[in-house]
């Protein structure tokens, strides 16, 4: 996934700060999304113009969706490991 490395400082008050200065439909696709996506790259592509609207920043966030519901998928589908999706349930020991 393009968003999992970076030299981005990742701390929840910088990616709050990140993500308040996006527009409107890119925080909308962030809230949500099914994973918690890093916003500070998208931002600044952002601000350098390389995504001139947030309906692109969406469309970019609806792909990483898309890809890690695929991925999650074919863990379950194959039963290896603990599944990304599914909490655990709290009653059954």
């Amino acid at each position: 996934m393009s968003n999992s490395f970076g030299s981005y400082r990742t701390t929840a008050k910088d990616m709050m700060k990140a993500f308040d200065k996006l527009p409107p439909a890119a925080r909308k696709a962030l809230a949500d999304g099914i994973d918690n996506w890093v916003p500070q790259s998208l931002l600044t592509r952002y601000r350098r113009g390389w995504l001139k609207t947030g309906g692109e920043i969406a469309a970019i966030i609806k792909t990483w969706d898309q890809t890690e519901l695929v991925k999650r998928e074919e863990q379950r589908r194959r039963a290896s490991g603990p599944y990304k999706g599914n909490a655990p349930d709290n009653h059954c020991h």
